[in-house]
């Protein structure tokens, strides 16, 4: 079992590693920006989540949330589940969301995480999974996954 101590320890590093990653993402990626969360001892809760959420989003134009999951023994983060991405009909096939999703591949290939995924969207004629298609990622008709070089 995975004591508090390491929990925290490895989750407040994981928070300091974002924030050099964001800087990277953001001085790089023109006008993306990327929201992570803070930790405060005073909010501290006697767990850690297994999970944390992470934005990267073109203001006004197109968002990407993700989930980064730690594995069971808190050494590592294994995945990124791919929760939505959403660009305005104005900004739609312009780049924006492969944009989006080449720095969510980037922060996988820093933190080593070697599986990316998601569920493709399916609504009224439409699917995305061409898009993911055109993304680099393999896709079965209901989710799209790749697998990173780490």
């Amino acid at each position: 079992m995975v004591t508090y101590k390491e929990q925290r320890e490895f989750f407040i590093t994981t928070l300091e590693k974002l924030k050099s990653i964001v800087l990277k993402i953001e001085n790089e990626e023109e006008l993306i920006t990327v929201h992570i969360p803070t930790w405060s001892e005073k909010s501290a809760v006697p767990f850690f989540p297994s999970r944390i959420e992470i934005i990267f989003e073109i203001p006004a134009v197109s968002k990407a949330e993700i989930m980064l999951y730690a594995n069971d023994d808190w050494k590592k983060w294994n995945k990124i589940s791919i929760i939505k991405v959403d660009t305005k009909e104005a900004f739609q096939k312009q780049g924006n969301g492969r944009r989006l999703l080449n720095a969510v591949k980037r922060l996988a290939h820093e933190l080593n995480v070697p599986y990316i995924s998601g569920t493709i969207l399916k609504k009224e004629g439409y699917s995305s999974e061409e898009f993911y298609q055109k993304c680099g990622f393999k896709t079965d008709g209901s989710k799209f996954e790749l697998y990173m070089d780490t």
